[in-house]
């Protein structure tokens, strides 16, 4: 990945091993309106901003519908987009139509919080085996503090994702995704047990406090924390999964793909 853009060499760095680099991919401004926007469309559903108690309603089709909005389809600012021309190569992707999939979480009734067991990537990791190709982007709409519903990710594990799948013999890769990644996760016994809905014990300390060797990997859970308008950009196939809030306020993010194409226009 070049030098030469926004990113510097230890924001390169971190993103080639851990997986993940925090970057600002609109105003606070805009992301305030986006935030906003959800809020117009959850009430036409009942779901009010000052009454917590209708808080446990999630109607369908938010997402679909207030992503067509214009501040949904124009907020990417040009230092993002420098980013991803950094990353991807100008001239080398296609611009998103929108912002993504609106995330949404409200607060939870839990004794505590802890690690989730549902695990995902997405895309083709082969793509990813050599260099990067396609990245995952969850930006926040609302300021999201630890506890609070933050997309928890397991840094390091594009690493062992991509070396998996580059040893599967090719009746394995059509297999499908879920039976794959079963194969995955029983791998190593840190993956069978982060991905163990039975596992009792002290998640938090086991997947969070220190990095484990995986398959030569040194993985370890972060929740993705930020302010409106900040970002992540992540290798889009590391491990990832929705989380727990237990805070008092509502979580808003937004989830987008951003893949490398040779057939991308120049912008």
């Amino acid at each position: 990945m070049p030098t030469d853009g926004p990113l510097n060499e230890q924001d390169l760095e971190q993103l080639r091993t851990r997986g993940y680099v925090k970057v600002r991919a609109f105003t606070a401004e805009d992301a305030a309106e986006m935030e906003s926007t959800i809020w117009r469309r959850l009430e036409m559903e009942g779901v009010q901003r000052d009454d917590p108690a209708t808080w446990r309603k999630y109607p369908g089709g938010v997402s679909r519908s207030v992503r067509k909005s214009r501040i949904f389809r124009e907020a990417m600012t040009a230092e993002f987009a420098a980013v991803v021309d950094q990353l991807l190569g100008q001239g080398r992707w296609y611009p998103p139509k929108d912002c993504g999939t609106v995330l949404y979480t409200f607060p939870e009734q839990r004794e505590r919080w802890d690690v989730a067991t549902d695990w995902h990537w997405h895309g083709n990791p082969l793509r990813n085996v050599d260099q990067l190709r396609d990245i995952f982007i969850f930006c926040f709409l609302s300021k999201v503090d630890p506890e609070g519903g933050g997309t928890v990710l397991v840094e390091g594990s594009h690493h062992v994702v991509c070396q998996f799948y580059s040893e599967l013999i090719p009746e394995q890769l059509d297999l499908k995704v879920r039976d794959i990644k079963r194969r995955l996760f029983v791998s190593h016994p840190w993956l069978r047990d982060l991905t163990n809905r039975r596992d009792s014990g002290d998640r938090r300390q086991r997947f969070m406090e220190k990095p484990t060797d995986v398959l030569g990997h040194p993985l370890r859970v972060v929740e993705l924390t930020g302010d409106p308008g900040e970002a992540y950009v992540t290798n889009m196939s590391a491990l990832h999964s929705r989380s727990f809030n237990i805070l008092d306020r509502p979580r808003f993010m937004t989830a987008n793909g951003i893949s490398q194409s040779d057939a991308a226009p120049n912008l």
